[in-house]
């Protein structure tokens, strides 16, 4: 540990460290406010919320929170956490985009949605109706496979249209 703090901290004085920090058995990075960090974007994207906040958390999303950790104990709550929250910020700009009379784009965004979850029904259901409020009927009927997949891998029955 002395080793890493050395590499992250050079400068400081032994005793003292402000990045990595003992937490009883453990220790702690801690990441100063003016550091970037993409897990910090995304949260502060998906508080500021709208139109501009979701689209900067989805671009900010660019998939599971430390994939290289696997199934460790440690990741897997928060990895969870980032997942729902990327998805439900591509279904509200979705909702937004329908709202707007922008079904093509409302389509891009719910289709983003089911990349980060695909078990996720409201996601689906509006990616369907974005292609048919898009003159788009081939690409609903897709969607509609798509969806009737997914409930078929669960065991689920087909969804009435």
């Amino acid at each position: 540990m002395s080793s890493l703090r050395a590499l992250l901290e050079p400068g400081a004085a032994r005793g003292t460290p402000q990045l990595l920090q003992r937490l009883g058995e453990a220790y702690q990075l801690r990441v100063p406010d003016q550091w970037s960090c993409d897990v910090r974007q995304f949260d502060q994207a998906v508080a500021q919320g709208g139109r501009a906040g979701l689209r900067r958390a989805l671009s900010t999303y660019t998939g599971d929170l430390l994939p290289e950790d696997g199934p460790a104990e440690w990741v897997v709550e928060r990895r969870e956490h980032y997942r729902r929250e990327a998805a439900e910020a591509a279904l509200a700009l979705t909702r937004l985009e329908l709202l707007d009379g922008a079904p093509a784009a409302a389509a891009q965004t719910a289709a983003r949605s089911l990349e980060i979850d695909p078990f996720r029904e409201e996601a689906w259901q509006l990616l369907i109706t974005a292609h048919r409020r898009n003159g788009d009927p081939a690409a609903a009927a897709r969607s509609r496979l798509g969806h009737a997949r997914m409930l078929h891998s669960l065991g689920l029955p087909p969804a009435t249209p």
